[in-house]
């Protein structure tokens, strides 16, 4: 990523006047060759903590992402994220890349640049209205895929 992984946490970390946390999740596939770099990234930083989790189940997952503030997505290919899709079902504003097309335009960023993901991120802790308009962007996109789904279908 641009500028690196950390000092777009430390901005959020700096801003918020607070630690951040860093979840991801682990277990699935091969992700020991993933997550070593990652957990390198946050070994000497004392503000910014990388959590891992275990591959869960799906309402053990929803239950996780709830209690957070924010997710953060900068996919490079995944059009639809379903990660992006839970977090908002459970009021969670997420942060992502423009794969990520179907949340509301001031939530996407360039899926490289972790300046503009914490900037991004920033906005959204501080918008009330974010859990709302992820909401409502996710009907949204339900209904025209319904919508296109069953003209298909049925034509």
């Amino acid at each position: 990523m641009r500028g690196g992984n950390r000092p777009g946490l430390k901005i959020v970390g700096r801003d918020c006047r607070a630690d951040v946390e860093f979840h991801v999740t682990t277990g699935r596939d091969n992700s020991g060759a993933t997550i070593k770099p990652i957990a390198e990234l946050f070994a000497d930083n004392h503000r910014v903590k990388l959590v891992q989790h275990g591959w869960m189940d799906w309402p053990s997952f929803r239950r996780l992402v709830s209690r957070m503030p924010l997710t953060l997505q900068p996919s490079f290919t995944e059009s639809f994220n379903i990660v992006t899709a839970d977090s908002i079902a459970e009021g969670v504003p997420a942060a992502v890349s423009k794969a990520i097309d179907w949340v509301p335009r001031k939530w996407q960023v360039e899926a490289d640049d972790t300046h503009e993901l914490a900037t991004t991120a920033m906005h959204l802790l501080h918008d009330l209205d974010a859990p709302h308009d992820g909401q409502k962007a996710l009907r949204d996109y339900v209904t025209v895929g319904l919508r296109d789904w069953t003209n298909y279908l049925c034509a």
